[in-house]
């Protein structure tokens, strides 16, 4: 071959480098085309720099297909052919890095990342060399050395932005943004996606604007603002392009660890697939592995542990391929949930202690050091580490619940002393929660502090000591909710700069996005800065009684609170017993097969007799707050000598004792009643209620509801199928025609209307028998102005939830609700004498009005 036919061939290597460079971002297929063609001819060519090219360029078509390891040979053989040329092997090293990252191979990454840094810095390449430290950021984010990493990131963005290209700029953003949350500088991030979206938006950049949607949305849930990070979520999560690779897959990583910290477990669960699904398309093993242990220890917190344990021993094996410390703890921590959950408590402990030997991030090293102690405690008094618990139990940052459980286990403590130690505990949980910044940071802190004030009610003695730790348990999210401005609708100025942002473009949206985030800072300031009601004993007028069920340690407590707060506490009881007879009875009332209601009898004069000690008197007005342990129970159903409960006088469901006495909003009703009907196959007689109670009252029935758009209706009737989220409340919804009423939905707007029914299926089921208030429908519409709701506690029968409802709002014209609900429940029981049919609704809501009066609010009913 001549000089000039290597001339030639050069030249044609490097037009078809060239031209696969040009088209790699928007034609993958032909720019793979090009660069094969290319190696070819490099062949035949011989020359180093042509094999380095074209071998350089079919890297970046593997790299930027998704698949980093396919990519790798070829950098290797690019580096190989520029071995005596440094300026080429330097400009390879930008891409390869991340390839490297990918493929988890970070001793090479650092090798590679040293000899171009030394190579731009020796002949002022700052551009390129600000390129490979974002690279070098990327892979020590990987391995969580975040505070190392934000010194690169940071060098490497005051170059780029001087210097270099939008989508240089725009990935950095993105990345650091994601790095300083893991710090938790959480306003540093926020500036940083609020940059990145501009540049983004500037140059239409459309995949890396739903990618900073997902991180922001990640960023609200770290901040606390639960609601808003769950349906920017809900709305973002299946619009995602596919196309984003590896962005998908980690933003979904990040979703997924949210979730489950937000206690969503199914819903963690899903993003956590989505990932692992993602991630095993690009052939990442490393990220593969994360999205197995979240969707893991998704499934422990769900109690599906057989499918967990698969997950969990997939997610181990390819974690331990990786120098990554921090997620092999975090493996452990999970499996340590699992051994627990599964009865195993030694293996529990076993796995808390490996975990704790593990170099876990700094954010994760408290929460594994605390599990252990506690899994230590709770080990056999002659398994457990003396020494080590002794020296543990000197460290400052023990949890006050902690040091509760130890002085209860200690021979050398009195119980005058732990009882100290439990008052000394309440009083420091107490300062911590209410310097929360928000309703949802505060009901977060009680679900991960539930341990301590379990710790704190067994060490007490005084009844009303211990309520008082049990109204905590039960959590004041709710109360304080009604109380909140995050209640309110949303911030109207803030919604009018939303909609003209929508309209603008250019230079104005840019000063609308400023106007919009100082709007949002201003809000949030407003709401943060608020004083928080404090915990109460209920003052409870006469002739009432409130009851507040707790099941702790296996046994079913009581306590009563009377007029002059007198409390006094009642042990009723095996929560075994209780949970049994309470599951049989659901049974019974969700069966289809016609069965006779003898057994269902049966079983609610079972749990009357149970009930004896703590039943009032005849025409006492009582207000329940059940345990969710005891799951669904129709309270007002359970015969109390001879007749049922909530026939001897007003009886309603509350989430806790703490709302019994809530003032409830004077309601001026004034629009007209809305009735809204969206019947299907599950609930055909829907449409049959509906428009019996609309010809009652002279309205239409409704096809669609808008939560915004009903004004202050002298009743709201929505009649739909319910879908209840058990696993948690928040996601539950009602089928309205073509759409769905959630509970989203309904908190974001205050429904004035003094009752609300729900005559659904199951729409009363995730109401506050469990410890999250404020996250069902019921308290939903409590909080959102509602004073009264009554909902159905399983699926209804609908020939005689129809009966039902008329006879409920023909007595409702001339009764008060309690009255109208008793009349209902004895109408209905005449035709359908199953308890299962006539049971079904339950009435919920505070007791007692704002005035002292005992009695719900009366509902005016137009006249003939």
């Amino acid at each position: 071959m001549t000089g000039d036919d290597l001339i030639r061939l050069e030249r044609e290597v490097q037009a078809l480098v060239d031209a696969a460079m040009e088209c790699i971002r928007s034609d993958l297929t032909l720019a793979a085309r090009h660069a094969r063609r290319a190696r070819r001819l490099a062949d035949r060519a011989g020359s180093d720099l042509a094999i380095g090219q074209s071998e350089r360029v079919l890297g970046h078509v593997q790299l930027l297909a998704g698949r980093a390891r396919r990519a790798l040979p070829h950098y290797e053989a690019a580096q190989l052919a520029f071995a005596e040329l440094p300026a080429e092997r330097a400009a390879t090293a930008v891409a390869m890095l991340q390839a490297l990252a990918y493929a988890s191979r970070y001793a090479r990454a650092f090798e590679v990342a040293a000899d171009a840094l030394s190579y731009f810095d020796s002949v002022g390449d700052t551009l390129r060399a600000a390129r490979v430290r974002a690279n070098l950021a990327n892979a020590l984010h990987r391995q969580d050395r975040l505070a190392e990493a934000r010194v690169e990131y940071e060098r490497a963005l005051a170059v780029l932005e001087r210097e270099g290209s939008p989508q240089d700029v725009a990935i950095v953003y993105r990345n650091f943004g994601v790095c300083l949350m893991g710090l938790l500088d959480f306003d540093a991030a926020q500036t940083l996606y609020a940059r990145a979206r501009t540049v983004f938006e500037s140059n239409a950049l459309t995949s890396l604007i739903s990618e900073v949607e997902l991180n922001q949305t990640y960023l609200l849930g770290r901040q606390g603002y639960l609601r808003e990070a769950l349906v920017t979520y809900r709305r973002l999560r299946d619009d995602l392009p596919e196309a984003l690779g590896f962005e998908l897959g980690h933003c979904l990583l990040d979703q997924a660890d949210f979730l489950l910290h937000a206690g969503l477990w199914t819903d963690a669960r899903l993003a956590a697939s989505r990932a692992g699904e993602t991630f095993a398309r690009l052939q990442a093993g490393f990220e593969r592995g994360k999205a197995h242990l979240l969707e893991g220890w998704s499934l422990v917190r769900l109690g599906q542990l057989r499918e967990a344990r698969g997950h969990l021993q997939d997610a181990r094996r390819r974690l331990r391929q990786e120098p990554n410390r921090n997620w092999q703890a975090l493996a452990q921590l999970a499996w340590s949930e699992w051994y627990e959950a599964d009865g195993q408590l030694a293996a529990a402990y076993r796995a808390a202690v490996d975990a704790d030997s593990g170099l876990a991030s700094p954010e994760r090293v408290a929460e594994i050091r605390h599990r252990r102690l506690r899994l230590a405690l709770a080990l056999p008094a002659r398994s457990q580490p003396t020494v080590w618990l002794r020296n543990a139990m000197q460290s400052a940052d023990v949890p006050p619940g902690l040091r509760v459980a130890y002085a209860r286990r200690s021979p050398n403590v009195s119980a005058e002393a732990a009882e100290e130690t439990a008052r000394a505990a309440l009083a420091h949980y107490d300062a911590a929660r209410n310097a929360q910044a928000n309703v949802h940071l505060r009901r977060a802190f009680v679900d991960a502090h539930e341990y301590d004030l379990r710790q704190c009610f067994r060490a007490l003695r005084r009844p009303e000591d211990r309520l008082m730790t049990a109204l905590r348990l039960k959590q004041l999210a709710l109360a304080e909710l009604r109380e909140s401005p995050e209640s309110a609708p949303p911030d109207p100025q803030l919604t009018a700069l939303r909609a003209a942002w929508g309209q603008a473009s250019g230079d104005a949206r840019a000063r609308l996005e400023a106007d919009i985030s100082a709007r949002w800072r201003e809000w949030r300031q407003a709401l943060e800065s608020q004083s928080w009601p404090s915990l109460t004993l209920p003052t409870v007028p006469p002739d009432a009684c409130v009851i507040e069920l707790l099941a702790d340690d296996g046994a079913l407590f009581a306590f009563t609170i009377s007029p002059g707060a007198e409390v006094r506490e009642v042990r009723l009881g095996s929560v075994r017993e209780w949970r049994d007879l309470a599951r049989y009875l659901r049974l019974q009332l969700t069966r289809r097969d016609g069965a006779a209601p003898d057994q269902a009898r049966r079983l609610l004069a079972a749990l009357g007799e149970r009930l004896g000690p703590i039943v009032p008197p005849p025409g006492t007005a009582v207000a329940i707050a059940p345990d969710r342990t005891l799951g669904v129970v129709p309270w007002h159903a359970i015969p109390v000598e001879a007749e049922p409960w909530g026939e001897r006088g007003p009886l309603t469901l509350i989430p806790s004792a703490a709302l019994a006495v809530a003032p409830t909003p004077r309601v001026p009703a004034n629009d007209p009643p809305c009735v809204v009907a969206a019947p299907d196959a599950m609930a055909p007689e829907i449409q049959r209620e509906a428009d019996a109670i609309a010809r009652m009252f002279g309205v239409t029935v409704r096809r669609a509801f808008r939560p915004d758009a009903v004004g202050e209706p002298r009743f709201l009737h929505l009649a739909a199928h319910g879908i209840a989220r058990e696993d948690h409340p928040l996601l539950s919804a009602m089928r309205l025609g073509e759409g769905e009423l959630s509970v989203f939905d309904v908190l974001q707007n205050r429904l004035r209307a003094p009752l609300a029914t729900l005559s659904g299926c199951s729409t009363g089921v995730s109401s506050g028998m469990d410890t999250s208030d404020a996250s069902g429908f019921i308290e939903a519409f409590l909080v959102a102005g509602t004073p009264r709701v009554v909902a159905s506690l399983w699926d209804v029968h609908d020939a005689a939830a129809v009966v039902w409802m008329e006879a409920f709002y023909a007595a409702l014209a001339e009764s008060p609700v309690h009255a109208a609900f008793a009349t209902a429940n004895r109408t209905c029981r005449e035709q359908f004498p199953h308890p299962q049919h006539w049971a079904a609704f339950a009435v919920f809501g505070p007791v007692f009005s704002d005035d002292g009066a005992v009695g719900p609010h009366r509902v005016t009913m137009p006249q003939e």
